[in-house]
């Protein structure tokens, strides 16, 4: 499964928490929505915005996602699938593809 989301933060969560709280938060429902395990994290940017990498191992299959905060909107593009297929050198060009146009 390709999946690409956005969730816009209010202004007051936006004052009272960090940019990496949100990261941190989002990871972690991330992780704990699917009732998996974080494999690996790696810090990333998208045009100077902050993100993270994840991998998500997950009973016979796993996650691989890259998440970004943009001033007050998470973005998440999510790929989900047996764990022997989510290293294949297209998935990451997937998760590489997503780009702000604005």
């Amino acid at each position: 499964a390709y999946i690409v989301s956005s969730n816009d933060y209010p202004e007051d969560v936006m004052q009272e928490l960090t940019p990496e709280q949100i990261l941190d938060g989002a990871r972690d429902g991330a992780v704990a929505n699917v009732f998996g395990k974080l494999i690996s994290e790696t810090i990333i940017l998208l045009n100077g915005y902050p993100g993270r990498q994840i991998n998500i191992a997950v009973a016979n299959s796993g996650i691989r996602a890259r998440i970004f905060l943009v001033n007050n909107t998470l973005y998440q593009v999510i790929v989900s699938g047996p764990g022997d297929k989510l290293y294949l050198e297209h998935v990451g060009d997937v998760l590489k593809s997503f780009k702000l146009t604005q």
